[in-house]
């Protein structure tokens, strides 16, 4: 009995040490953890996809096939899309949050902002095509082989060397005028 006694009291006192040596779980330790979003398969089944993001930080989409080996990794990236086809992925890649933060402290207004770029990753070449200032994009769902973006717009430089009459006032890509869509086919690549 006394042996009994002896040993709860060695187990209780081991349990209590290890517990003293675990990190306390407070606000700074989600800064940490990843959460999972934008989980998306082809309708083949062949394909999957999803979206990491940490509590601060880059969000990065992980890309899988069908016998669950890690395909791709895409830092940065963010809003997935398959075709309906199944035969691409795309998706926006955004700028790294530092340097974002580090142009916001400097009170600089939001069309000064790095610009998002498309990304179509051909998921049988393994082919990946970026295109640049990319304001949003749609994919048809129930139909293949197009894409339609529209364009963030560009700052102007306005020509200081014309005079006042030579001058003309470029139509600008805003909310009142509108934005550049451009409607793509993902096989030709015409657009």
């Amino acid at each position: 009995m006394k042996l009994k006694f002896t040993f709860l009291f060695i187990l209780i006192q081991v349990t209590a040490i290890a517990q003293s040596n675990k990190k306390v779980l407070d606000h700074s330790t989600y800064d940490f953890w990843n959460t999972i979003h934008e989980t998306k398969i082809t309708n083949d089944g062949k394909w999957t996809t999803y979206r990491l993001q940490p509590g601060q930080g880059n969000p990065t989409i992980k890309l899988y096939n069908e016998t669950g080996n890690e395909e791709k990794s895409f830092d940065r990236a963010k809003s997935t899309n398959f075709s309906w086809d199944s035969d691409f992925l795309v998706f926006k890649i955004v700028a790294h949050l530092d340097s974002v933060k580090s142009i916001r402290r400097r009170k600089i207004e939001d069309e000064e902002l790095p610009k998002d770029t498309l990304a179509i990753y051909n998921l049988k070449s393994q082919k990946l095509e970026k295109i640049p200032n990319v304001k949003s994009f749609k994919l048809p769902e129930e139909w293949s082989g197009h894409l339609a973006y529209l364009l963030d717009p560009l700052k102007i430089q306005e020509d200081t060397t014309l005079t006042d009459s030579l001058k003309v006032t470029p139509r600008l890509n805003n909310d009142e005028n509108g934005y550049t869509l451009i409607l793509r086919s993902l096989e030709s690549v015409k657009q």
